[in-house]
């Protein structure tokens, strides 16, 4: 073959190996090793920190690379061993422990009713409450045959030894308005035999109404209580009795009332418009403390006054008089201004710690007396609870005050107010609670005495009234009742007293839960009012009373009692 027949073969050989190369580039069927993706040998996790990081996976937010090695291993803290640390990136991205000193605290935990925010969402106890049962207990009916409207309502209450005592009006026509007590498991089971107070002295005519009732004294076989009220037949005075509930030994379970000679009848003569008195017992002593609002004869205004009462047997109640000649002494010390509102009333150690709303300035006052209210309070002890964010001067703005009280620690005695108040730039009430710091008060210090307001409830177009509280341990209970989807309904929220969270009275420890039956008629206007509360034996368990009223179908109304509890999710 001569050269010239080889450089021609070469030639064409050269080109048609370019024409493979096109070709194979033109259809993407050639890749060098060079273009093939790395996939890293098992041993081999990673190359970088972003190899080891899954939106998946936010529990791998805290690991890194070893270049090394080439695996990833968590970095930061994880002194509880739950497997969830905490480093920058997981603080930045909203995925760390946000409790590293417990094991079941962690993002993604299961909700427990403990007072800690267990899947660090922000929120404590979200979801982990609920009402007890579909619908609430129906516990008392007015009797058959009443005169309309026959009405049963205006339900207070209390905890003793396993059991509710309560006491509530009692409408029967006219006339006819007693009041009622009874005690109640927390299904609502009568306990004790219901029984009727009756006036000693009003022969067949009672008008009674704005009840309170506390216990004094237990033991195995018999409690004690007082009971107030206000007697309008009698003028708008206040009126007492002590009564008892005793266990027949031989009968074990039957319950009988026995009440004292005489009602007390106090302030006929030297005081007019009485309202909303408030009663508390001196555990173990016989002894019962009454704050009211009144007018004295002289004055153009209201005030608010306390009275103690003992109760020596046989007698009924009697009043003090080591406290002035009509044996009271005036708490809010005005005149001529206009102290409207049930005023709350809490024992505090061997002291008294009292408020009330000031009307004419819709401002809390609150006093703190070591000395059990003995003498009336000084006017530089008085002092007006600051309450930013909420309205005042509009006239009515705050109303439904009530006091729970706890000793924290040895060194650590604090109130919460619980009241209902306008938000600013709102038209309707919300409940509302304020942490007052008694130790810091007593020493007359200005500073962290009162926390900011918490807000409990959020219907703005709603108006919440009727606040009631109670307290057990660190949780505070909350009831109250409000007008939404055409009926009134009663709600229920707990807030914590965290040490952190003393500067903003609380924090919210629960959803609010309806307590209302689930299922109402809308043809029919159901109002749901008046509700009490106490806190059980269990730290976690709530009982809650009101009464619901509503038009039967021949337009005679009546107003039932009903009774639910809160508890946390099984």
């Amino acid at each position: 073959m001569t050269k010239r027949y080889t450089d021609l073969i070469l030639g064409l050989s050269l080109v048609l190996l370019a024409g493979v190369l096109v070709t194979g580039l033109l259809n993407c069927s050639v890749m060098t090793e060079f273009d093939k993706p790395l996939v890293l040998p098992d041993e081999l996790a990673c190359l970088d920190d972003d190899d080891c990081w899954s939106d998946e996976s936010p529990q791998d937010d805290c690991n890194v690379c070893n270049t090394d090695t080439h695996t990833c291993a968590p970095e930061g803290t994880n002194a509880d061993s739950d497997d969830f640390f905490v480093c920058e990136r997981a603080l930045e991205r909203g995925t760390a422990d946000c409790d590293d000193t417990r094991e079941y605290t962690y993002p993604g935990a299961h909700e427990a009713a403990d007072l800690l925010d267990n899947d660090c969402d922000g929120i404590i106890d979200d979801g982990a409450l609920e009402a007890k049962d579909a619908e609430p207990d129906l516990i008392r009916k007015p009797t058959s045959g009443c005169e309309a409207p026959c009405l049963w309502s205006s339900p207070r209450m209390g905890w003793a030894d396993s059991s509710i005592y309560a006491v509530w009006e009692s409408d029967e026509g006219r006339n006819q308005d007693r009041l009622r007590v009874a005690e109640f498991d927390v299904n609502g089971a009568s306990t004790m035999t219901e029984q009727l107070l009756v006036l000693k002295s009003g022969g067949d005519d009672h008008n009674m109404t704005e009840a309170g009732i506390a216990k004094s004294r237990e033991s195995s076989s018999t409690r004690t209580y007082g009971a107030v009220w206000i007697d309008l037949l009698g003028g708008r005075t206040i009126d007492l009795m002590r009564f008892q509930f005793s266990t027949d030994a031989a009968l074990g379970i039957e319950r009988t009332a026995q009440e004292w000679p005489d009602d007390q009848n106090v302030l006929r003569e030297t005081h007019r418009d009485a309202a909303h008195p408030v009663i508390i017992a001196r555990e173990g002593h016989d002894e019962y403390l009454v704050a009211w609002s009144g007018r004295d004869v002289a004055e153009t205004g209201s005030d608010i006054f306390l009275a103690k009462f003992t109760a020596p047997e046989p007698d009924g109640m009697v009043i003090d008089t080591s406290r002035g000649a009509d044996g009271f002494v005036n708490l809010s010390q005005t005149t001529g201004e206009s102290e409207e509102g049930r005023p709350g009333l809490a024992q505090a150690g061997s002291g008294l710690v009292a408020a009330w709303i000031n009307e004419a300035e819709d401002a809390i006052r609150i006093v703190y007396m070591t000395d059990y209210g003995a003498t009336a309070p000084a006017l530089g002890d008085i002092r007006t609870v600051p309450l930013p964010g909420i309205q005042d001067g509009s006239g009515h703005a705050l109303r439904d005050l009530v006091i729970v009280r706890n000793e924290v620690s040895a060194s650590t005695e604090l109130a919460y107010l619980i009241f209902c108040g306008v938000p600013d730039g709102q038209s309707a009430n919300e409940v509302w609670a304020v942490s007052v710091d008694l130790n810091s008060f007593a020493s007359g210090l200005d500073a962290d005495v009162f926390g900011t307001p918490l807000r409990i409830s959020d219907s703005p177009a709603a108006p919440s009234i009727e606040a009631a509280a109670a307290w057990y341990d660190r949780a505070i209970g909350i009831a109250w009742s409000e007008r939404r989807d055409g009926h009134n309904h009663v709600y229920f929220r707990r807030i914590a007293d965290l040490e952190t969270s003393r500067e903003t009275s609380g924090v919210l420890a629960s959803d609010e839960i309806n307590l209302s039956a689930d299922e109402l008629d809308d043809t029919v206007n159901v109002y749901g009012q008046g509700p009490a509360i106490v806190a059980t034996d269990s730290d976690q368990d709530f009982a809650v009373m009101w009464w619901q009223r509503q038009p039967a179908g021949g337009g005679t109304d009546t107003g039932d009692l009903y009774l639910r509890l809160v508890r946390p999710k099984e």
